[in-house]
């Protein structure tokens, strides 16, 4: 059973407003992870960088985590929309109409 991706949005985007610092701290951090949890069926690592090319390990981020409890493709249906200084703005589902960023005019997105 999933979780609810656009209820979880919902309250991702609630915590936002409350501490914006403290939300993308947390979630732009990424931590290395083994080879058994980066081979589970649709979790979200990163295996690509000067990270993974120094280390041959990949890392994993709380919203990899995230997706795999609420996505069964691994395509992830939560995304965090950011600004150019690396602020999350908002965290926005594919399941949603997609937009334009208002901030830069050029960036797709769901909303």
């Amino acid at each position: 059973m999933n979780i609810d991706e656009n209820k979880m949005v919902e309250k991702l985007n609630k915590l936002l407003e409350i501490d914006r610092d403290a939300i993308t701290n947390l979630f732009n951090k990424k931590v290395l992870c083994n080879d058994d949890l980066a081979d589970t069926d649709n979790i979200q690592v990163a295996c690509y960088g000067k990270r993974f090319e120094e280390t041959g390990k990949c890392s994993l981020s709380i919203l990899g985590i995230l997706n795999y409890l609420v996505d069964d493709t691994n395509k992830g249906k939560i995304f965090k929309h950011m600004d150019n200084k690396g602020s999350i703005i908002e965290f926005v589902t594919l399941s949603e109409k997609e937009h334009i960023c208002e901030s830069c005019g050029k960036h797709k997105y769901q909303k």
